[in-house]
């Protein structure tokens, strides 16, 4: 993969294809390898580039004990898109979904579109929608953050996977899935920190004019499904697109549905009379 230097930082990433420029932001716990299928099905009509965020792949590791924001994870890309010629359409999972907003609202002159499945800015629960869901979320970082500070980094990812998906799914994954989720699990408690922490407003995301795809599955957890019908009243001006079940992790269990409506959107921007 190639590595970008910018400011004493690492930042890896894939780049594939070519075309329009597409930018893939990961969700927590995972890394730019979730976009493997999107990557595949996009890169004969477009130039495809995942980003790695802090602490994935060989992207530089966020310094423990030092507060993460957002916009550090914003900086990452807009270091990456300073590279790239035009506009740029960003896609974003979760985390992603956030900090593509974060990127979007701040170079409004530089993002195209934007496509977004359940962002998770949780922190708008705490005056929005219902304030346990923010509760939720913040209990579940305390655990996870308590079991990797006491130095069990597999019962921490194993925590905060079986939070986002079912204990069975945590009990099916190899054992170097689990060692991998492990190693990662550091990066996944500075990420909570800092969407828990976040200052975006709820208006500046409703201030968001760009084409927007917003996806999200009935199924998901109660407090997502809680953000995103604070974000889909705030912004009727969005496109919104819900999923009967496959929940937040459907990226990665049902790519094809998801793949599709995210080709599909993107391939409406190129040729608007398809909208």
């Amino acid at each position: 993969m190639p590595v970008l230097e910018s400011d004493h930082r690492r930042i890896d990433y894939l780049d594939e294809g070519s075309g329009p420029t597409v930018l893939l932001i990961h969700s927590a716990s995972s890394s730019n390898r979730q976009w493997r299928a999107l990557i595949d099905r996009l890169a004969p009509r477009y130039r495809v580039l995942a980003i790695n965020l802090f602490g994935y792949g060989q992207t530089t590791p966020w310094p423990d004990g030092q507060p993460q924001t957002i916009h550090d994870h914003a900086e990452l890309v807009f270091a990456l898109m300073d590279e790239l010629p035009g506009m740029v359409h960003l896609v974003g999972h979760s985390l992603g979904g956030v900090v593509a907003m974060e990127v979007a609202r701040l170079r409004t002159d530089r993002v195209a579109s934007l496509a977004l499945y359940e962002p998770n800015p949780f922190h708008l629960l705490q005056h929005h929608g219902d304030p346990s869901g923010f509760q939720c979320m913040v209990e579940m970082m305390d655990e996870v953050e308590g079991l990797y500070r006491q130095g069990r980094p597999e019962q921490a990812a194993r925590h905060f996977i079986v939070f986002w998906s079912s204990e069975a799914s945590w009990n099916a994954l190899p054992e170097e899935r689990r060692a991998r989720f492990a190693a990662t699990i550091e990066a996944s408690v500075h990420e909570g920190r800092a969407l828990q922490n976040n200052t975006s407003q709820l208006g500046d995301y409703a201030g968001l004019r760009l084409p927007c795809l917003l996806m999200y599955a009935r199924d998901t957890l109660p407090a997502l499904y809680a953000v995103q019908q604070v974000l889909v009243q705030a912004c009727p001006h969005w496109q919104v697109q819900s999923l009967d079940e496959g929940g937040h992790m459907a990226p990665l269990t049902r790519a094809d549905q998801v793949n599709a409506q995210l080709e599909a959107f993107l391939e409406a921007r190129q040729f608007p009379q398809l909208s």
